[in-house]
């Protein structure tokens, strides 16, 4: 028999699962089936230690624990991107990338700002050899155990056979239904819950047991290439998009692709209602020069380039009333104070409870029965207490001017001196 077929089958088959059901989002068996084949798989590698294993499915498992991560340099370094925050802080940067440019109209692409880690794949002849974090951008952490762990991150791309070496950089992140269903997990397990999606993804990418990392379902969604000599490359930024997919990536499937300033801004002010439909957590709008050979005529500033932008959108946030406080008890014991509140619209769902994280947050804001509160989620799955809303009033009987909080405490004097 030929083992070594029969385990590129089996291989073949698990990989094709993966696909479906984390890049694809279109599960092709249930989870007792994947289980059951899963463990075929292990099985057989377990009686035939002579075949090799570096790319097949049973090395997502993860390992042991780590001692810890290396730190390794960035072939180019990895910058990030200066932030905008109006729409004519937008039109002149795009202005001046034109008259760089010395033409009047050039494409231009707007990318969702997936809220996440920055994450550098190293492939050589297909295989991957390296992850490293953006770190300070000239070097970062290897964190390759752990990111050879997320489903869909392909192990070896046939296509990039042939290429020396070749990054493909991206972003590491959660998706809203995976962060529910892994702080599901952690309450079942007695563990912390994880704030939001980005501080889940965070965690977890540094986490040193790599086994446990493979049980939370991290994404990574590409968005650039570098050092690439692979001619079959798209030299345009939405086309590389459609690239990353054939390789087998999660790619961003939206984008929009404007040639005037004014179709360029009005993309990006109709993406911040659009942006709330999105599966992952997103912060913002990227604005690139579609055509990437131009990027070489805006030399990048120390820790920053000068090809792109950040528009930055403003939280999501609505106000309301703070009904009580109620004190929720964990499955290990611990108490959390949580906000019941007004019915009020944030982000398209109903919030009628908040978060205050713990006591010292209350003092912190100074929340109180009866006040106005700020609500926000700005990508958090759980909504959150941000501020309270102080209004001055002015007692008809007594003429007192303070807030609501001022006139219960001075009311209530008033009653005791009475008494």
């Amino acid at each position: 028999m030929d083992f070594e077929k029969l385990h590129n089958a089996m291989v073949d088959r698990i990989n094709k699962l993966d696909h479906a059901y984390w890049v694809d989002l279109k599960p092709l068996v249930g989870d007792p089936e994947y289980d059951k084949e899963m463990k075929s798989l292990i099985d057989f590698e377990t009686k035939h230690p002579e075949i090799d294993t570096a790319n097949s499915p049973t090395q997502r498992l993860g390992g042991g624990l780590l001692k810890g991560f290396a730190t390794r340099e960035h072939i180019e370094p990895m910058l990030s991107l200066d932030n905008l925050f109006s729409s004519s802080d937008l039109e002149q940067k795009i202005k001046g990338w034109l008259s760089t440019l010395g033409v009047q109209g050039a494409p231009f692409i707007i990318e969702p700002k997936i809220d996440g880690l920055s994450c550098d794949l190293k492939y050589q002849r297909g295989n991957l050899v390296q992850a490293l974090t953006r770190g300070n951008g000239r070097e970062g952490d290897d964190v390759t155990a752990n990111v050879r762990t997320i489903r869909s991150v392909p192990l070896f791309i046939e296509e990039l056979d042939k290429d020396e070496d070749i990054h493909i950089r991206g972003e590491v992140c959660m998706t809203f239904d995976d962060f529910k269903l892994v702080n599901e997990r952690q309450a079942k397990l007695g563990l912390a819950i994880f704030k939001n999606p980005r501080n889940a993804a965070a965690g977890t990418l540094r986490s040193l047991d790599s086994k446990e990392v493979s049980q939370r379902r991290l994404s990574f969604i590409p968005y650039h290439v570098i050092n690439n000599v692979n001619t079959m490359v798209p030299v345009y930024q939405d086309q590389l998009h459609d690239w990353f997919k054939d390789l087998g990536f999660k790619s961003i499937h939206w984008y929009e692709v404007g040639v005037t300033i004014d179709e360029v801004v009005d993309w990006v002010m109709k993406f911040e209602a659009l942006r709330t439909r999105m599966p992952f957590p997103v912060d913002g709008a990227v604005i690139k020069l579609n055509f990437r050979p131009d990027w070489k005529n805006f030399p990048n500033a120390t820790k920053s380039a000068r090809w792109g932008y950040a528009y930055k959108y403003a939280p999501e946030e609505a106000e309301t009333v703070l009904k009580g406080i109620t004190v929720q008890v964990g499955r290990t014991g611990a108490l959390a104070p949580v906000a019941e509140l007004e019915p009020v619209e944030v982000s398209g769902s109903t919030i009628e409870r908040a978060t205050l994280h713990n006591f010292d947050e209350i003092e912190k804001l100074g929340v109180y029965p009866g006040c106005r509160v700020i609500i926000a989620k700005a990508g958090e799955v759980i909504p959150m207490c941000c501020k309270v809303v102080e209004f001055v009033y002015i007692c008809p009987i007594c003429k007192f001017k303070g807030t609501e909080k001022e006139q219960m405490e001075h009311h209530s004097d008033v009653r005791i001196k009475m008494d």
